[in-house]
Parts: C-alpha cells; sequence; structure tokens
C-alpha cells in the first residue's frame, strides 16, 4: 500500500510541473516506477531479512550467556547449601533455554543457512544436553551434599556454542555489507534511468524528475553512508533518520534498530568482560594467565599475595621467571591437539620463603575464531594434605610391619609338619584372607597308637579374631595333665570334655561378644574308631573307597554363645581307603560374581570324580576348584583344609 501511494505521489507531481505529452509522461513514469519498486524492494528484502538474523543470533548469544550464568547461579547456591535459590536458578536457566530456542526458530525462519541451522541445532544440543546434567547433578545431591558438582562444570560448552553466534552474527554482517555493496551500483544505474527517462519529456518535466530523483538519491546516499560507518565499527548515525513512509523509510527503520541492537549487544559484552575479570579478581587461590610466548597477561590478588608481588610489576615477564618453569610450560599435545585440563604437582616457594606442594590445573583458552590463546593456571595448596599423606602412609608402614610379625606369631602355633605314621597319609592347606586369620588347626599323638586332631574358626577376620584363635588354641592344645579332659582308663583327651572345657575358659577369660566353631577327634590307629565332638564347625566329608560320601553332621552349637551349652561326642568307625576332609567355611562359601556359593556338595562331587588320587593332589584339586568357581575373585575369608587318608 505504501508503494503504491508513493508511485501515484511522483505520478501527480510530474503531470501537475510538467507539460509533456501524455503518452511520453506515462512511459517515463512507468519507467521510473519499475525501477522503484525494484530497487527499493531490494533495499527492504536485504534490510529486513539481515536485520531479523542478526537480531536473533544477538538474542541467542545473550540468552546462552544467561542460560550459562543461571547454572553457575545454580551450582553457586547447591554449594552453599541455597536449595530454593539454586531451584530459582533452574527454572531461571530453563526459562533462558526456552528464550534461545525460540530465537533460533526465528532465525531459521528468516533464512538461516542449512549449514549454520545443523552446527547450531548440533551445539545446542550438546549444550542442552550439559546444562540437564547439571541440574540432574544439582538435583539428585541435594541431600547427599555437592562436592561432585563441580566436576561437571565445563565452560568449553559455553565457549563453543558462543564463539559459533559470533562467527554466524558476523557471517550474516558481512553479506548485508556485500548486499549494500551491490544496491550501491542499482541506484547508481536507478539514478541514469531517471535522467534518461525525464530526458524524453519537456524541459519541465525534466526538472521535475531531477529534482525527486536528487531527493531520493540523497536519502539513498546518507543510508549507505551510514551503513559503511556501521561496518567500520561506528554506532552513531549523522544526519539519518525516517523521512518518509516508504521503503527508503523501512530500509532507515531497519538500520536504526539494527545499530541499537549491536549497540546493546556490545554494551552486554562488556558487562560480560568486567563479570569475568570481577570473578578472577574474587578466585581465593592464585591464577595466573601466560600467552603463546609463555608471558604473563594477568594475575588475581591471591597470586599476588602468595608471592608477594604486584601485577603492574609482573605483566608481560616471562612466566618461568616469575614461577617454577613446571608450571609456565604449556601442556604437551596429544595426537596433535591440547588437552583441555591438565593437572601436575610441583613445590613452589611462597613469598615467605616457605616451601609449598601446589596442585597446578592448567586450562587452553582460546581466540574468538578458535585458535589457542594461551593458558590459564590454577594454583591449589596441598601441603597440608602432603603432610597427612605421608603420615598415613608411616603409619600404614608400621601397622604393616606390625601385621608381618603378629603373622609370624601366629604361624609360630601351626604344626611344623605332621606326624609320621605308617598306616595313615595327612596334608592341610592354611589360605588367611589377609595378614591375621581366625582359623587355627593341629594333628598330634596322643598317645602310641591315638590321633588327635582338630579344626577351629573364630567369627571375623583380622588382629581380633587372629588373637582369639592363637589364645582358644592354646587351651585346646592337650597341655599338662588336666583331669577334666582324659578319659576314664588313659591319659587322653575326650572330645566332649574338651569342648565343654573350652567353652568354660572362653567364657571366663575373653570378655568379647565372639563365638568360634571347632571340631575335635581322636582316632584309634588301632580299631580306626573316629571318636569326635563338633560345636557348629562345617560337617568333615568322609569319603569311602567305593567313591560313596558321608558327613560327619552330628553336633551341637558353637562356642562361646552359651557358657551352659554342654557337647557331645560320637563315634564314626573307619576303613581303610577312607580319605576324611576337615575345612573352615571359608571353602564352601566361595563365591561367584552372580553370588552363588561353591558349598559342601560342589566339595564333595569334586572329592568323589578323583577319589583315586592321593589326599595331598586331592586337596590341591579342591582348591583349585574353589578358585576357579569364583572366575579369579580372590576368597573372601580365611580357607584351612586337613586331609586324612587311610592306607589299604
Amino acid at each position: 500500500m505504501r508503494v503504491r501511494k508513493f508511485r501515484i505521489g511522483i505520478l501527480a507531481k510530474m503531470l501537475g510541473v510538467a507539460l509533456v505529452p501524455v503518452v511520453i509522461l506515462l512511459l517515463s513514469v512507468g519507467v521510473v516506477s519499475h525501477s522503484l519498486k525494484v530497487s527499493t524492494a531490494y533495499v527492504k528484502q536485504v534490510v529486513q531479512i539481515d536485520e531479523t538474523l542478526m537480531s536473533n543470533t544477538v538474542k541467542m548469544t545473550l540468552g546462552v550467556y544467561r542460560w550459562d550464568d543461571d547454572l553457575d547461579g545454580a551450582i553457586t547456591a547447591m554449594q552453599l547449601h541455597q536449595q530454593d535459590k539454586a531451584q530459582s536458578q533452574i527454572n531461571a536457566a530453563k526459562s533462558e533455554r526456552k528464550a534461545v530456542n525460540a530465537a533460533f526458530s526465528h532465525a531459521k525462519l528468516a533464512g538461516l543457512t542449512s549449514a549454520d541451522v545443523q552446527l547450531l541445532e548440533q551445539q545446542l544440543q550438546i549444550f542442552s544436553l550439559y546444562s540437564n546434567q547439571v541440574i540432574t547433578a544439582i538435583q539428585t545431591n541435594r541431600s547427599a551434599g555437592s562436592n561432585q558438582i563441580p566436576s561437571i562444570k565445563d565452560t568449553n560448552n559455553y565457549q563453543l556454542l558462543s564463539m559459533d553466534l559470533v562467527k554466524i552474527s558476523s557471517h550474516y554482517n558481512a553479506r548485508f555489507h556485500a548486499k549494500m555493496l551491490t544496491l550501491d551500483h542499482s541506484l547508481m544505474a536507478l539514478r541514469f534511468t531517471v535522467y534518461g527517462a525525464v530526458a524524453i519529456g519537456f524541459v519541465l518535466s525534466v526538472g521535475v524528475a531531477i529534482y525527486m530523483a536528487r531527493a531520493m538519491v540523497r536519502q539513498l546516499r546518507r543510508l549507505v553512508f551510514n551503513l559503511e560507518r556501521v561496518a567500520e565499527g561506528e554506532r552513531e548515525l549523522q544526519g539519518f533518520g525516517r523521512t518518509s513512509y516508504d521503503e527508503i523509510g523501512d530500509a532507515a527503520e531497519a538500520l536504526l534498530n539494527t545499530v541499537s541492537a549491536l549497540r546493546t549487544l556490545e554494551e552486554d559484552l562488556k558487562d560480560e568482560l568486567e563479570f569475568r575479570l570481577s570473578l578472577l579478581r574474587a578466585i581465593p587461590v592464585p591464577v595466573f594467565l601466560v600467552n603463546l610466548n609463555g608471558r604473563l597477561m594477568g594475575v588475581n590478588a591471591a597470586f599476588e599475595q602468595f608471592y608477594g608481588r604486584w601485577q603492574q610489576e609482573l605483566i608481560g615477564k616471562y612466566a618461568f621467571e616469575v614461577v617454577n618453569p613446571k608450571m609456565a610450560q604449556m601442556p604437551l599435545p596429544v595426537d596433535n591437539e591440547l588437552s583441555d585440563v591438565f593437572i601436575q604437582e610441583v613445590q613452589e616457594k611462597d613469598a615467605s620463603g616457605n616451601v609449598r606442594d601446589l596442585l597446578v590445573h592448567k586450562a587452553i583458552y582460546h581466540r574468538t575464531d578458535g585458535s589457542i590463546a594461551g593458558q590459564i593456571s590454577i594454583l591449589m595448596d596441598i601441603t597440608e594434605q602432603k603432610r597427612a599423606e605421608r603420615k598415613i602412609q608411616e603409619i600404614n608402614e608400621r601397622m604393616r610391619n606390625e601385621l608381618e610379625l603378629a603373622e609370624s606369631l601366629q604361624r609360630a602355633f601351626l604344626p611344623s609338619g605332621f606326624p609320621a605314621i605308617p598306616e595313615v597319609n595327612l596334608t592341610w592347606k592354611y589360605m588367611p584372607s589377609s595378614y591375621l586369620a581366625g582359623d587355627m588347626f593341629n594333628v598330634m599323638l596322643l598317645d602310641d597308637h591315638h590321633l588327635g586332631l582338630y579344626i577351629l574358626d573364630v567369627m571375623g577376620h583380622g588382629i581380633s579374631a587372629a588373637l582369639n584363635a592363637i589364645a582358644i588354641n592354646y587351651f585346646i592344645r592337650p597341655v599338662g595333665n588336666n583331669k577334666e579332659l582324659t578319659m576314664d582308663d588313659y591319659r587322653l583327651y575326650r572330645p566332649a570334655g574338651v569342648l565343654n572345657y573350652v567353652n568354660q575358659k572362653f567364657g571366663d577369660f575373653f570378655l568379647t561378644e565372639s563365638f568360634f566353631t571347632v571340631f575335635y577327634g581322636v582316632l584309634d590307629l588301632a580299631t580306626l574308631e573316629l571318636v569326635y565332638a563338633r560345636g557348629g564347625h562345617p560337617a568333615p566329608v568322609l569319603l569311602h573307597e567305593n567313591g560313596t560320601t558321608e558327613y560327619l553332621d552330628e553336633g551341637d552349637m558353637p562356642l562361646g554363645l552359651m557358657r551352659e551349652a554342654s557337647y557331645q561326642e560320637f563315634t564314626k568307625p573307619l576303613k581303610k581307603g577312607d580319605k576324611l576332609v576337615l575345612y573352615s567355611d571359608g571353602l564352601t562359601e566361595a563365591i561367584t560374581p552372580d553370588k552363588e556359593l561353591f558349598s559342601v556338595s560342589r566339595l564333595a562331587d569334586v572329592m568323589r570324580d578323583y577319589k583315586e588320587l592321593p589326599i595331598d593332589e586331592l586337596i590341591n584339586l579342591v582348591l583349585t576348584a574353589a578358585q576357579n568357581y569364583t572366575a579369579g575373585s580372590p576368597l573372601n575369608d580365611d580357607v584351612t583344609v586337613i586331609g586324612l587318608e587311610l592306607i589299604s
């Protein structure tokens, strides 16, 4: 509608002033109107489309900045345990994300290239994923604390997206200027067209056409002149404003809006830079920046305090002249690319001359074109931490030495060898899960034709269980002439009497809530009759020569639970060729990654499958089967196995 009014106005002026033939005048007006329509439409298209693209990329840039700032605020609030504020910052970040996506949609509708759309969609997706990870981490760590949240923070996502937006905005700005040059050429052609058309008419028509053309050219010249100033960085327009309600006026208004948006963007960028500088100054640990030439570009107040030197005297100096050269060295490239973060430990003297242990975090920072500008280094004082670590190492070493001594002491109580009995083969395996074990055992000749054997397992692991096992072993071994433990007709210890005796002693001498299991047996070598008592210990497996198995599972409760408990003894006749295996529960409770136990039944299966093997080989094969069953995992409990074979 404005274009139609504009053409009618020009025609009325020309008809009212010029006395020219109607046909020639109409032809001239038609030519001029067509040229104006094409040129002004082009101006409007150039300015409005590019103004829309630049405006929305500016909105995206600011929105991404505020989005990232809200995420930082949420992290800070959670670290300060301000959960309400953290949630408020999260809501603000989500709102900014919607605004950025809306601006991106408007930019796509305005003609954003497919390559730019693909790039921004990818970067926005990455930044949105990062944002969701931060929000999830904050909400997940509300009750557990926020110590792990800072490790999620990755400024690289924000930097990449910001740099891509700046590149895209610069691209459309350059395209805008290129079109303005084309417009200038078109206007020059329009000028000659107007002059030629007016020359066809009468002198008065020529005068009117020249006047109108010069008026329009002045506006266009001012438009082009101010566009060039904007391209050169000027933000104040000279002698320029909207003077008409036509396409040229629309172009002028669009240019004014673009300049206003650019001015706002530059102010926001300055504010962001000042914010980052303030943030650097506020960091409580030393920070310094080094360019690619190795010169200091900036330090913060904590750095000045640590070294006792001021920023004014340090800027421009080579970093290795001020700090430890290891800290000044740029990170080495990995696969032809520099790592984003590099961490190292160094020692450095502070302003007082004290040597401090420092943990140095180095990070590469980039220019807007993506090239590497230098590195930023953050120094964390870990002197006290290193001292504590060295102290812990000393304590651990001392404890290890003490445990090795205790292990040697415990092994001294184990039998150095079994009695040599022609008709009996004996073997044993002792495998503590740590330095010390809660298992103890012994096999001994009580007289010329009686063989005693026992195995015990104290609840738990480590020092407490081992000390209890050693003490119990003292009471259970046949020492002196203890009439409480002798049989009726000769000085042998009755198994039930031994368990009753030790159960009483355990209650008298041990101030502990622990308990233990035990199997105690006496084998008559003449009759091959085994008399035994069992206090909660895993039932021994008896393998007959024909391959059948039995369990010696008669018995009573573990010792140490009830002082008034009474233990019974049982008798089992053995035969030549029988094999008897005593074991602690660490063997049958070997567990797979799927939480399945090796079990007594599997132990019996292995013994039956290899019944022809001698007892020592059979025991080795049983242990191998248990270890293979755990799929390479170490056995999680003490394992003791005693094997007895009656030679046929």
